[in-house]
């Protein structure tokens, strides 16, 4: 959000309307160097902006409330003009004409405890994908790969012997190209070498769920 449209009312006028940025803070200033003394209340519509504003605005000393959009009164004409100002002015007016209900709006722990909830739902997805994969490996016995190659390993044209690579034949690309189809299928490639013993090539894929 770039900024906020806001409307300020008083019991029989409007005061001011104004855009600022998005800061209950700057708000807040805003009101006691204009307004000392007085009592405020704000109202803003649920969104994707969350509850933060609400929290911030309280502790702020304003009464708050956040409010369903579908629940505001609306004219025929300002759904016809429908703006950010326009709706800020429709908000303050049935603010001040007592016309809405705020929704349930959760304390800081409750939010604190809804993001441990979606991180540990997120951390046992992911677990659970990691453990429903299909595991192959190839292990190759030979000369083994030196430990500074292994990064660029699956990189397209790379070769860790260029000389070898034209007694024998090969473009570099083949590594490259399994990587590639593995990502396809949401899989994933490694390599572990030992120089004189050999490596292992490992593809892992996810199971198909269902």
């Amino acid at each position: 959000m770039k900024s906020w449209s806001v409307t300020v009312l008083s019991e029989t006028s409007v005061l001011k309307k104004f855009s600022q940025h998005p800061s209950p803070e700057a708000l807040y200033g805003f009101l006691t160097r204009s307004y000392p003394g007085a009592e405020y209340h704000s109202v803003y519509e649920a969104g994707f902006c969350g509850f933060w504003i609400h929290e911030r605005l309280t502790a702020l000393g304003i009464d708050n409330i956040v409010v369903n959009p579908a629940d505001v009164p609306t004219k025929s004409s300002e759904k016809l003009r429908k703006s950010d100002a326009v709706d800020s002015g429709k908000l303050a007016r049935s603010l001040r004409a007592n016309e809405l209900k705020g929704i349930y709006t959760p304390d800081s722990v409750s939010l604190e405890m809804r993001s441990l909830i979606r991180l540990k739902n997120s951390i046992t997805k992911d677990t659970t994908r990691q453990k429903n994969r299909i595991k192959s490996q190839l292990r190759c016995l030979g000369i083994g790969i030196p430990q500074e190659h292994l990064p660029r390993l699956f990189e397209r044209f790379y070769r860790v012997d260029s000389s070898r690579s034209r007694e024998i034949g090969g473009t570099g690309l083949g590594l490259s190209i399994v990587k590639h189809l593995a990502g396809l299928y949401h899989g994933d490639v490694s390599v572990e070498s030992v120089v004189g013993e050999g490596s292992v090539f490992t593809v892992r894929l996810p199971l198909l769920e269902g």
